[in-house]
């Protein structure tokens, strides 16, 4: 989950990065977003930089009068963290005030996506790991895989086996039923 802080000067919005860097975070986690050159910034840009569609539309008339918006993404367990960094710089303003949790940012069509806050249609493919900040178990391949220079899937049965000599451990296709004498079920007769 992402958070927010308005800042009414530049300057404050940089030295809230320069506390979030200090205290750990790193660049890619961190954005300052402000109003276009022509003053014009809509809810719906915030939105798409996670910020709740419930503060949205106040965050973004306070950036169209000039002030700053710094977001970050904190990692799971930096929070507060997160919070005292953002809180350093004077100036700064957590949620709105005018803000009010009534009906338009819920979506009935998509109640999960809703009460995440999360887009509906994501082009993530890890939107579970980014939303919690979680990070994947694996880049491309895995570990095991590339140590012994394997493909991660494979055609064989027991590719390790394969690759250095061994057998496999059984060639009975059903050892329990063989070991205690039990019928196997089979087509046919």
């Amino acid at each position: 989950m992402k958070l927010s802080r308005l800042y009414d000067n530049a300057a404050d919005a940089a030295a809230a990065v320069a506390a979030l860097k200090t205290a750990g975070f790193r660049a890619g986690d961190i954005e300052t977003l402000t109003a276009d050159a022509k003053g014009w910034i809509s809810a719906e840009t915030l939105v798409k930089h996670e910020v709740a569609k419930a503060h949205a539309e106040t965050y973004a008339a306070a950036l169209r009068a000039g002030k700053f918006l710094v977001v970050v993404n904190p990692l799971l367990g930096w929070a507060e963290r997160a919070t005292k960094a953002l809180a350093a710089p004077r100036g700064a303003e957590t949620a709105p005030a005018a803000v009010t949790f009534e009906g338009t940012q819920w979506d009935e069509a998509a109640p999960l996506s809703s009460a995440l806050f999360l887009p509906v249609l994501a082009k993530n493919p890890t939107p579970f790991g980014s939303f919690w900040n979680v990070p994947t178990l694996a880049k491309n391949t895995w570990f095991f895989s590339n140590l012994f220079n394997l493909p991660l899937l494979s055609r064989e049965a027991a590719p390790l086996s394969k690759a250095i000599g061994l057998k496999t451990l059984s060639r009975n296709p059903s050892p329990l039923s063989t070991l205690l004498r039990l019928p196997v079920l089979t087509g046919g007769k």
